[in-house]
């Protein structure tokens, strides 16, 4: 469908192209470049894309407490669904020294314990920090391949699911006594020892988070 396009400003033209989408030609641009609208520039206005890129555009959701929210600054939008396999991720601010961030996955309710500062790059390092977590618990390196390519763009949110919530409070204290007690020397062996705490909304299935993400990656389910 070639023409005028109404109801998109100074989007006159439409053009299809090889990956089944659609782009805009704008009339004023004469030498045929592809542009979007300005509000479809879901990442950078140093990128262009196509209508068909935007809706297949990898997403991670993150929903952040009060405490944390205070300290990142970030643009929030309206809840939404991750496209990872392994969903949403919450996350939290513990007051130690130094602090330190701790995200939980919803589905699972896996903990991952990372340093908070720079707090700026905190999403940008979670992929990497999630990889060093997930390998140890034997999760396919495939899978956690596509896991950290599907977190191109992170969206903030604020905490909706109260369960999880608790968990991560659950989650707090008893990293807490680790500290004190077993002293753990890696934020990494912290997480994979609150990996294996049972948790009451996994009681009626795997019980830990440990077994839930095993459950979730071995059988390429959801974990219940």
């Amino acid at each position: 469908m070639n023409g005028a396009s109404r109801g998109h400003g100074n989007l006159d033209e439409w053009t299809d192209d090889s990956s089944g989408g659609r782009r805009f030609i704008p009339a004023e641009s004469g030498s045929g470049k592809i542009a979007c609208p300005p509000r479809s520039r879901a990442v950078s206005s140093a990128y262009i894309f196509s209508w068909y890129e935007i809706a297949h555009l990898s997403m991670l959701y993150l929903y952040c407490t009060h405490k944390l929210l205070k300290r990142l600054k970030p643009d929030m939008v309206e809840a939404g669904t991750s496209t990872t396999k392994l969903g949403n991720w919450y996350a939290t601010v513990l007051p130690w020294r130094p602090q330190v961030a701790m995200l939980v996955n919803e589905q699972t309710l896996l903990p991952v314990l990372m340093p908070l500062a720079p707090a700026a790059t905190l999403t940008a390092r979670f992929p990497a920090a999630l990889a060093q977590i997930l390998a140890p618990h034997g999760v396919p390196r495939s899978f956690i391949d596509s896991e950290v390519s599907e977190m191109q763009v992170v969206k903030y949110t604020k905490t909706q699911n109260r369960s999880v919530v608790g968990i991560m409070t659950e989650f707090a204290r008893l990293a807490e006594a680790y500290r004190a007690h077993d002293k753990p020397t890696e934020l990494i062996d912290l997480s994979l020892k609150l990996a294996c705490t049972p948790c009451s909304p996994l009681y009626k299935g795997p019980v830990s988070p440990e077994r839930a993400l095993k459950a979730l990656t071995n059988d390429g389910g959801a974990a219940s």
